[in-house]
């Protein structure tokens, strides 16, 4: 089944928290258009006090109005993929 993947990149701060927060509060409430497949955070090597916090999240829609509206106001790194299996 095709499907798009989100990756956004964010830095780490108390807005991202909450956000991050708010997005766990929609998947819990199943208000959510998307799947969260993986959150990491990776410290940032220059400085050891930044860290940048990346999600990736999956859709069987195109919803780059809606990630973009969630994330809006972050200074933000968004991809969008779209994928298809291949049958070997």
């Amino acid at each position: 089944m095709n499907y798009f993947e989100y990756t956004v990149e964010v830095e780490v701060t108390e807005e991202d928290e909450k956000k991050t927060k708010y997005l766990f509060d929609m998947i819990k409430n199943g208000t959510n258009p998307f799947y969260l497949c993986k959150i990491t955070d990776e410290i940032i090597e220059d400085d050891e006090n930044k860290k940048i916090r990346t999600f990736t999240l999956t859709s069987l829609s195109n919803i780059n109005h809606i990630i973009i509206n969630f994330f809006r106001g972050y200074c933000a790194k968004f991809h969008c993929f779209y994928k298809t299996p291949v049958m070997m």
